[in-house]
């Protein structure tokens, strides 16, 4: 398992957690652009057409291909009765995002006396298709549909984020769900149209811009939930999340986070009131050859771009085969008294394999690594240490990975030899 941050870690942060937008080095939760293209990560400019669920589509910009998956489909939708009807098409929270402010489902607000009486917020449960499992980095990625203040309504100001938090929960079953461990450290009520500073937040859906031309999501990473009792006791199976439950926090500061400092946003809001789901894109899925391929009909053994990778070679490193990618992918580095053996992996691969092989003569192989679907590694007595780092601009990010397996440097001449073979 990988764990990138322990809950623990979290009460000497304050203000370290990462901006609304456009902060890819941020190391806990690094926003993910939920489109790409030639105007930038993230950027996602709308133009006129009528096809589109709200008379527009993006122009140039095309949703981010580390997403495999989308929510499938809606299990349950509780609003409160402050959301208006339009705001309460579920089906909005289906497939991709769009990055439309417009196009979204609203969980709904509670007014003071709801809270006061416990009235129950709004949630709605999402369910997939395909397993989300526990991938290096984060797993998947919640679009809200927060905006950058441009005057000062109170709590941060201009330039903070109007944003309406949630909860997020995953789940096995459908009835057992583990809540992701939060962090909240805004000091004081803000007003309905007042906003909060991001780098305060951790760990809950809405503190990223997912409006006004910019689409950023909040990235999850199941490694959090790894000392949740119901995770330990098995009742929740960190490589097999079928469903997902956002649930709105009304910002009074009557609703905690995993620390117990109460928890504010703009409160309290109504028609489109509390969170506001636009999708939930899934980094961890499995990847199969054929869904990699995208029906171009590539021939595992060709080498459609010229390099030196073939195309099964090229899905195993987690490559783009209409792209001449570097030679140096695969390189052997002496340091000091080892000799590091370095290549790279897409860790969703799941019907391929790795073999490291080693050899004195070039006619005998010994197989020294195999490096199998879902982080399955075997490794012989001659590899002294394994090693990897994400090769994402993401810092939240990991699926992708450089791998390193340490040797101790040989006395006479050995050749390496890297081979992808299919797994049926």
């Amino acid at each position: 398992m990988f764990c990138l941050l322990s809950p623990l870690l979290v009460v000497s942060l304050h203000g370290q957690y990462s901006h609304g937008y456009f902060d890819s080095e941020n190391a806990f939760d690094a926003p993910i652009p939920g489109f790409i293209g030639p105007d930038g990560d993230g950027a996602v400019i709308y133009k006129p057409d009528s096809g589109s669920p709200n008379g527009e589509s993006p122009d140039l910009a095309y949703l981010n291909p580390i997403f495999l998956n989308w929510a499938d489909s809606v299990e349950s939708y509780s609003p409160t009765s402050t959301v208006a009807d339009d705001w309460q098409f579920k089906a909005n929270a289906v497939g991709s995002a769009i990055g439309e402010q417009q196009v979204v489902v609203s969980l709904g607000d509670l007014l003071p006396e709801e809270i006061d009486n416990g009235v129950n917020p709004g949630e709605i449960v999402l369910a997939f298709n395909e397993r989300i499992y526990n991938a290096p980095g984060a797993d998947f990625a919640v679009f809200e549909n927060g905006y950058i203040t441009t005057d000062d309504q109170g709590g941060f100001g201009v330039g903070g984020i109007w944003a309406e938090l949630a909860y997020v929960e995953v789940s096995t079953d459908g009835e057992n769900f583990a809540r992701f461990p939060s962090v909240s450290l805004t000091e004081d009520i803000v007003s309905p149209y007042g906003s909060i500073d991001p780098t305060l937040v951790f760990n809950l859906a809405g503190k990223h811009v997912n409006a006004d031309g910019e689409s950023w999501g909040t990235p999850f990473d199941l490694s959090q939930l790894l000392v949740d009792p119901l995770v330990i006791s098995g009742a929740v199976d960190l490589d097999n999340i079928f469903y997902i439950r956002i649930i709105d926090i009304p910002g009074r500061g009557d609703f905690l986070d995993s620390l117990g400092n109460p928890i504010y946003d703009a409160w309290y809001t109504f028609g489109s009131g509390g969170a506001d789901i636009d999708g939930i894109g899934v980094v961890s899925n499995a990847l199969s050859y054929d869904e990699w391929d995208a029906e171009r009909n590539l021939v595992p053994g060709d080498n459609d771009d010229g390099d030196l990778w073939p195309n099964l070679v090229e899905y195993a490193f987690g490559y783009d085969p209409e792209l001449h990618e570097s030679e140096e992918a695969v390189r052997l580095e002496v340091l000091e008294d080892r000799l590091v053996y370095c290549f790279p992996r897409e860790m969703r691969t799941s019907d391929c394999r790795i073999l490291v092989e080693t050899s004195l003569d070039l006619d005998n192989w010994e197989t020294v690594a195999t490096l199998g679907p879902l982080n399955e590694i075997s490794l012989t007595e001659s590899v002294l240490g394994i090693g990897s780092t994400s090769r994402h601009t993401q810092a939240s990010l990991g699926v992708l990975r450089d791998f390193r397996l340490d040797f101790a440097l040989p006395e006479t001449q050995v050749f390496f030899r890297l081979t992808v073979e299919p797994i049926e």
